[in-house]
């Protein structure tokens, strides 16, 4: 999980999300999800969303690898939040699997990914994320992010990190920038399960990247 930049609205999010307070203001009781539901925008505001999630989800930071799989999170719900449907501060990309878990559960001290940094309330162990605030715990309770379907991903994912890792490191060391490209790639923001990269490989990661910067400029020396 990390902090997502979503810039400004769009224009056209702007525009529906005006329209529809209105709307709102004349007739409280308005029915918020046939709303929803009907409003054909829905795959442009993902094609926005996108760019800044990086095809990720916002919460668990897996890559969604197909367009339509790609589902639409109300951060507040709008069940209960029904003035925030199309406010653009409030929707995020999400995954079926966290969309599925969170539902409609919303408490105020979750972690607000487009608000929020992450890394002050969560830390991500080999097996376990760990709160490191009362935020965090209640995000990890609400999207169950201990279950053992994703702690077995996440240990998965973190050994093929390793693996790369000890197959590139010694060639870039010695100033091979291919390799150094092979191991950069997963710790850009991008990345799938970035935090979990960091949180597990950042050290080990910076001194490679300097031992590779000081070979470069000894080499320009020669």
């Amino acid at each position: 999980m990390r902090k997502i930049k979503k810039g400004k609205a769009p224009e056209f999010i702007k525009l529906k999300n005006k329209k529809f307070l209105l709307e709102f203001s004349n007739n409280p009781t308005i029915d918020v999800n046939k709303k929803w539901k009907d409003w054909r925008g829905k795959d442009r505001l993902k094609e926005e969303l996108r760019l800044s999630h990086f095809d990720k989800c916002c919460y668990c930071e897996r890559v969604i690898p197909y367009f339509k799989s790609m589902q639409i999170e109300h951060f507040k719900p709008k069940s209960r939040y029904r003035k925030q449907c199309f406010d653009y501060k409030n929707l995020f990309i999400c995954c079926d699997r966290c969309n599925g878990t969170k539902l409609g559960r919303y408490d105020k001290r979750m972690i607000n990914p487009g608000k929020d940094d992450p890394s002050s309330h969560l830390h991500f162990n080999q097996d376990d994320v760990v709160a490191k605030t009362e935020n965090g715990k209640v995000t990890i309770e609400l999207l169950d992010m201990n279950d053992s379907d994703s702690k077995k991903l996440r240990c998965e994912f973190l050994n093929q990190i390793k693996e790369i890792i000890d197959i590139y490191s010694n060639r870039a060391i010695e100033g091979d920038k291919d390799a150094m490209e092979k191991i950069d790639k997963w710790f850009f923001e991008s990345a799938q399960y970035y935090r979990l990269c960091i949180d597990n490989f950042e050290q080990h990661y910076k001194k490679i990247r300097e031992s590779f910067l000081n070979k470069l400029k000894i080499d320009e020396f020669k």
